[in-house]
């Protein structure tokens, strides 16, 4: 069920189910490369057009895993909720932050009702912000969603271990 308590197709929940193991999957690529073939993936198994544009960014390893778990996470989610046919991942190498941006043009939602009723966004922005970095989710029923994360730069993110 989505965010505004609209039932969505199963075949979608089963896409975006199988796409659980892309962190493991395509960490092993290259940076950049990974965040294509993750892109190139849902888009085949999805139905739906991904068009990317990624700057190169200077990411630890830590961060990197965090934006790939993001990326992740907000594909499951415009495949299991959004209706979306087009989705668009941005990655931008700012003067003093990473700016990763995931827009779609799906149903979107109300944010001010689904803050504490969907767990998945409460969790993508703990998880976010404890690795050192700002979530914020922008959306408006019938216009889409928008995601932006971002991570200082020169800052190394933080894990469950380094606090």
């Amino acid at each position: 069920m989505s965010p505004d308590g609209t039932q969505h197709s199963q075949p979608a929940q089963e896409r975006a189910r199988g796409s659980r193991s892309w962190t493991a999957r395509f960490s092993n690529h290259g940076w950049r490369e990974s965040v294509e073939a993750m892109a190139r993936d849902f888009a085949a198994k999805s139905g739906v057009a991904v068009a990317t544009h990624l700057e190169d960014v200077e990411l630890d390893e830590a961060a990197r895993q965090t934006v790939l778990r993001l990326l992740q996470e907000c594909l499951a989610n415009i495949g299991n909720y959004a209706c979306a046919t087009h989705v668009h991942v941005e990655m931008l190498a700012l003067q003093d932050s990473t700016v990763v941006t995931v827009r779609d043009d799906g149903i979107g939602f109300d944010t001010a009702r689904a803050s504490g009723l969907h767990p998945d966004m409460d969790a993508m922005r703990s998880n976010f912000e404890a690795s050192g970095g700002e979530l914020c989710f922008f959306s408006t029923p019938g216009k889409g969603t928008q995601v932006v994360a971002t991570l200082p730069r020169g800052q190394r993110a933080r894990t469950a271990d380094s606090g």
